[in-house]
């Protein structure tokens, strides 16, 4: 009797096998998987790749509506199918579903924790959804004390130095590039590099930047801070040179024509400038970088028209229109047409519901700066407000903002901004920076001895500001402290190894 029913259980076994593996046509199915509880899973794993394989011929079709179900289907059953995954999420994101699209990468991590392309995918997702919190906990998650020399561990320690520096924390980023090595890589020495222009040590930063782009004459981000970096520092002249040699070898780049464009407005050659917009925007019609490069440019230089025509071909070619809507109110503020701004802003907001959760504390902030430009102080302490009460964004839009706040003569909001962000995060030494450079211009040293003490105990701060603070502090004293002896020393010993830092080559 139990012969009878093995044979016939291997029987009807043997009988669902070949309707699975010819007609279902799942080929990676074996007789064993079929008949054998033990390796059932097996099974599943070979039908969910059998719904992968399937999904991804309807990509390659085109079919993206028709492939979504059968990746979610093939991932549910192999869930470790690392490209099926990947595909997964950019679907998701191809539909304006960034949350789905964090949730799918982040169920995958325990399964590609040692896979370096999956971890670079993931880590750039959130770093592009500005969530470097989140990038920093998952790398001191997955970093081991002692970083290996490999792909995997360089990866993760780059992209914690990288999350430190965007949220100001300079001297815990460049930990983690000298505990893993990076100093020597490129990565790594272009994040110091910037580092150190950020603590103000510019010439120090040109000097080094200069040697790097000879070294990489044709790398796009080496050049594009070099340039930038030139121009901060009112060398337009050999800013402008390196654009046009740049421009030369690489005609197909938008940077170094964007930089031509801005060269060209500089020296009052307007019509040349604007043929340069035209080819601009004909020659990269789909390219989402390229016209949010545009586009910042026309934010910084005030060009509302500029601004808004990129935004209305950004939205004619279905292209990502967020940042550029952000970027259009913008360019409205700098060109101190506050009305405009604030009912572009209100516009937009109605118009796209899906902004306003994710983007509406950015948007407050521009409704608050265009309040204050319009004179109406008490509406723009409320957006202010609002924004301050949600979660905090990137150390340099703070920084931003700030500044945007200055230009409209919003003074205390500003410095309750700046305020705020060091009481969030005291590591912030790009904001407490930018915090007593202000109190300084202000001449409010009656409370700036706790926030020059604080940026005193980090490494390397700004040697220019602590030359204005000792001009400052030395011909006041009686306002700082009791006894300002002991600071304005500290700040003399700093300034001598900024000196001695400067003098000696690396």
């Amino acid at each position: 009797m139990i012969s009878a029913c093995l044979v016939g259980y291997l029987i009807v076994g043997f009988g669902v096998f070949l309707f699975v593996k010819y007609q279902r046509g799942i080929a990676g199915v074996r007789y064993r998987d079929i008949c054998l509880p033990t390796r059932w899973s097996n099974y599943r794993v070979a039908r969910g790749e059998y719904y992968i394989i399937q999904a991804q011929a309807l990509l390659a079709q085109g079919s993206y509506q028709e492939a979504l179900p059968l990746l979610r289907l093939g991932l549910h059953s192999a869930p470790s199918h690392r490209r099926a995954r990947l595909a997964l999420a950019q679907l998701y994101l191809d539909f304006r579903r960034p949350d789905l699209a964090r949730t799918c990468l982040q169920d995958g991590l325990h399964l590609h924790q040692s896979d370096p392309d999956y971890l670079s995918s993931y880590l750039n997702f959130l770093f592009n959804r500005q969530q470097d919190g989140r990038v920093l906990a998952i790398c001191r998650e997955l970093l081991p004390l002692a970083p290996a020399p490999t792909v995997r561990d360089r990866l993760l320690a780059l992209a914690a130095a990288t999350a430190c520096y965007n949220s100001g924390n300079y001297d815990q980023a460049e930990d983690y590039i000298r505990i893993a090595d990076l100093q020597h890589q490129r990565e790594g020495r272009l994040l110091s590099l910037k580092i150190d222009w950020d603590r103000g040590y510019h010439a120090l930063a040109l000097l080094d930047l200069r040697a790097f782009a000879n070294e990489h004459p044709d790398d796009p981000e080496v050049y594009a801070e070099l340039n930038a970096r030139l121009r901060a520092s009112d060398q337009s002249e050999e800013a402008r040179r390196l654009s046009v040699g740049f421009q030369i070898a690489h005609p197909m780049l938008a940077r170094p024509r964007i930089d031509l464009l801005r060269a060209y407005l500089e020296i009052g050659e307007r019509s040349r400038a604007a043929q340069e917009i035209d080819a601009l925007i004909r020659d990269f019609p789909n390219d989402s970088n390229a016209l949010l490069t545009l586009a910042d440019y026309a934010a910084n230089s005030g060009d509302a028209a500029l601004a808004t025509r990129i935004y209305d071909h950004a939205r004619s070619h279905r292209l990502e229109t967020a940042a550029l809507a952000f970027l259009m109110v913008e360019a409205h503020l700098v060109g101190r047409d506050f009305a405009t701004a604030l009912s572009l802003t209100r516009t937009l907001l109605s118009a796209h519901p899906d902004r306003e959760q994710s983007h509406r504390p950015l948007f407050n902030s521009l409704q608050a700066i265009a309040h204050y430009g319009l004179g109406d102080r008490e509406s723009g302490d409320l957006f202010l407000a609002n924004f301050l009460t949600s979660p905090t964004s990137r150390a340099e839009n703070l920084l931003a903002i700030a500044d945007r706040l200055l230009s409209v003569s919003a003074t205390d909001s500003a410095l309750r901004l700046l305020t705020k962000a060091i009481d969030a995060d005291p590591l912030n030494q790009a904001a407490l920076a930018r915090l007593v450079s202000l109190e300084l211009n202000l001449h409010r040293t009656d409370k700036i001895a706790p926030h020059l003490r604080q940026l005193l105990t980090m490494r390397r701060p700004s040697p220019d500001i602590l030359r204005v603070a000792l001009h400052e502090l030395g011909s006041n004293t009686s306002s700082v402290t009791p006894d300002p002896t002991p600071l304005l020393a500290e700040i003399r010993a700093h300034l001598a190894a900024a000196d001695s830092r400067i003098r000696i080559p690396r």
